[in-house]
């Protein structure tokens, strides 16, 4: 097994999706609009060349859309684990002052106000053109949303269907538990390609530490150190990123007392692990009742 598992089956929900029959049918008018042809000219050819650059990019104007959806999966994800008390109070907050705009409490105005965009003629020459397939890319992301976000979910979270990594999140959380003298630092490193620092698993384990301890990470998370930064505070928990080479993913927890140390670690040497990690799951979860399970339940860390 092999990372390609995952590729093909992202690729094949792609391929299904654009072919939808809210996808497929407006394609057409897209690169009508673009080439400034009409589809009786498309049909017949006219100035081929000029065709398939404009949709060459327009095509490249909805990948990028999704691209750049994809880029951010992982740091979004590990950004709303971080900030994830804050996330509820300030969507709270704001679904309160809705609600109350709704009910007529008071009147927000620039939510009554309207903008809108028409262009009536093409647009201009072939930058126009990668703008438009962009804005089709954002326009009916909402018609292939279920598909989409169920591979960007599995981008983001893919991390966490190592079996390693999940027995390393439990013993992360008894060890800081069991020496609560003890300092704790994790420790990262990822290939040189990786965009975002620290990954999501190196913030699950500090923030497995840190419920060991009766602790809030966000209160007690040191992300690096640089400069005269004083002796190391109560609780702090540091948190460290290695970028380099070809490294899949590699995670280390250090509790370090006045006379010993301990280190809780893991290392992943191909990216198959993610899908047997799945697969595991799957199997796992085959004739279990209705409820919500995680990665604990299969290794059966919560007995």
């Amino acid at each position: 097994m092999t990372e390609s598992v995952g590729v093909g089956i992202a690729f094949g929900a792609g391929v299904l999706s654009f072919l939808s029959p809210c996808v497929l049918p407006l394609v057409p008018s897209y690169l009508s609009f673009v080439t400034g042809m009409s589809l009786e000219d498309l049909q017949e050819g006219v100035n081929r060349r000029t065709t398939m650059i404009h949709s060459l990019l327009f095509v490249a104007g909805f990948t990028g859309i999704f691209l750049v959806l994809g880029a951010s999966a992982s740091f979004l994800g590990q950004f709303l684990r971080a900030y994830e008390t804050w996330i509820a109070r300030v969507g709270g907050l704001l679904i309160i002052l809705l609600g109350l705009h709704l009910a007529g409490a008071f009147r927000l105005t620039p939510l009554m106000r309207e903008r809108r965009v028409h262009l009536n003629d093409k647009p201009a020459g072939y930058l126009g053109t990668l703008g438009v397939g962009a804005v089709f890319g954002a326009g009916w992301t909402p018609c292939i949303g279920p598909v989409l976000g169920a591979i960007l979910t599995f981008a983001a979270s893919q991390e966490q269907f190592w079996s390693g990594v999940t027995l390393l999140l439990d013993l992360a959380r008894r060890a800081a538990s069991a020496l609560p003298d003890y300092d704790i630092e994790v420790v990262e490193a990822h290939h040189r390609g990786k965009v975002d620092a620290p990954s999501g698993t190196a913030l699950a384990l500090a923030k497995a530490a840190a419920r060991g301890r009766g602790l809030d990470l966000e209160e007690h998370a040191i992300f690096g150190r640089r400069g005269r930064t004083g002796p190391r505070g109560t609780g702090d928990i540091g948190i460290h990123a290695v970028r380099m080479g070809d490294v899949v993913g590699e995670h280390q927890v250090w509790l370090a007392g006045r006379g010993d140390r301990v280190l809780l670690g893991h290392t992943a040497t191909s990216r198959a692990t993610f899908a047997e990690g799945a697969l595991r799951a799957a199997q796992w979860i085959r004739g279990k009742p209705p409820g919500r399970y995680g990665m604990q339940d299969v290794l059966g860390l919560n007995r």
